[in-house]
């Protein structure tokens, strides 16, 4: 850690937790007035952010996040209610259903295609060991997609703090756990949850496909980013 990049890194690693902060309430908030409060308060970052990387999902969600909030905007009335209540079933269908897109890393990655088996035991350890604990407003198993993206965030934002505090063991100790958290976990299912959202054929849902290619590319750019780090580091 170079004394004359500290700030740098603060920053860089503090936009990062907040960024996954903001995907792990993607998938486990419904959508109401906070959390199109939230995509309103993110949008200007995700505009900035694809101008700096070349990404064709990230681009083609954040395009469409802006198409869909200034139709939200323009509505009033009951024509702003119908469009919520449109969307919110739009959630229930896509994650909330018997017949939904499964969202546990084990469902995907084990051979039984069952919840709570070596993934989730995987993603106990790993909150034991990083020091993250579960929320009390998110009663889903430890490896749902949005514990994996807010305990992304912890590693994140710990590294931030981390910096600040000059403490370089530790520091990396958090950083080649992010590293290895893309390899080990987000590397062997997320993309294939992301595509299965954006693919799902629900009647005039447009939000979530957005916010999945938002998901799938800032994740991807996420992980060169990290490598671009450690080899420098190296």
């Amino acid at each position: 850690m170079q004394l004359e990049n500290k700030k740098e890194l603060i920053k860089l690693h503090s936009t990062r937790g907040e960024m996954y902060a903001f995907l792990g309430r993607v998938y486990a908030n419904v959508p109401n007035d906070e959390f199109y409060q939230m995509l309103n308060k993110i949008y200007e970052k995700l505009e900035i952010l694809v101008t700096q990387v070349d990404n064709e999902n990230l681009s083609s969600g954040v395009k469409g996040l802006k198409e869909f909030l200034d139709k939200r905007k323009a509505l009033k009335g009951d024509e702003l209610a119908s469009f919520d209540l449109e969307t919110l079933r739009h959630y229930t269908t896509l994650f909330g259903l018997t017949t939904s897109i499964p969202t546990d890393e084990s469902i995907y990655t084990s051979v039984e295609h069952r919840e709570r088996m070596d993934a989730y035991d995987k993603m106990i350890n790993l909150f034991k060991y990083y020091g993250y604990k579960k929320r009390q407003d998110i009663s889903e198993n430890e490896d749902f997609i949005s514990y994996e993206l807010l305990f992304m965030s912890h590693l994140a934002y710990s590294s931030a703090e981390l910096v600040k505090k000059g403490d370089e063991a530790t520091y990396k100790k958090y950083f080649e756990g992010q590293v290895s958290f893309h390899k080990n976990h987000f590397d062997k299912w997320v993309y294939e949850f992301f595509r299965r959202v954006e693919t799902k054929e629900v009647e005039n849902e447009i939000l979530y496909k957005y916010l999945a290619q938002i998901s799938s590319g800032f994740i991807h750019e996420d992980k060169l980013l990290l490598e671009e780090l450690n080899s420098s580091n190296n």
